[in-house]
Formats: structure tokens, C-alpha cells, sequence
């Protein structure tokens, strides 16, 4: 019951500042691949979800088929994930 009311409490502030339309408006002045980033994780980017993981496991694959460049993925992905973490 303990470990529930603590991990409960652990995510009061994420869901208190959650704003998806922040988010949104972040990633207007995103990049042609970062945007392309958001657009793809966003929608399945659930509450509370570890936006640097869902990143980890997204954008490679999104590299090595071409959908972004390869060679500024990483900082493509960082500039995505800000947005992200608004959401």
C-alpha cells in the first residue's frame, strides 16, 4: 500500500504539468526531422511514458530507413523529445 501511495505521489507532478497543446505548439518550430520525430512518437507516447526510451526505440529505426538523416538524428531526437516532455 506504501509503494502504491509513493508511486502515486511520484507522478502527481508529470500529470499535473502534462499539456498536450504546449507540446503541440513546441513542435511547430520544430525541424523537418524532428517533427517528423514528434509526429511519430506523440501519438503513442502514453501518460506518464519514458520519453527518452520511447526515443531510444523509435528514431533508429526511423534512421536506418531513411525517414530521417542519420547524421543529426541524435540532436533531431533531443529537439523532439523537449516537445515531448510537454506533453
Amino acid at each position: 500500500m506504501i509503494r502504491f501511495l509513493a508511486a502515486a505521489l511520484a507522478l502527481l507532478p508529470v500529470a499535473a504539468y502534462a499539456d498536450e497543446a504546449a507540446a503541440d505548439k513546441c513542435a511547430q518550430s520544430l525541424g523537418k526531422d524532428a517533427r517528423a520525430i514528434y509526429d511519430k512518437v506523440a501519438p503513442t507516447l502514453a501518460p506518464g511514458a519514458d520519453v527518452r526510451a520511447t526515443l531510444k526505440a523509435t528514431v533508429p529505426g526511423m534512421a536506418k530507413s531513411g525517414e530521417i538523416a542519420m547524421a543529426s538524428a541524435r540532436d533531431n531526437a533531443r529537439a523532439a523529445g523537449g516537445c515531448l516532455l510537454k506533453r
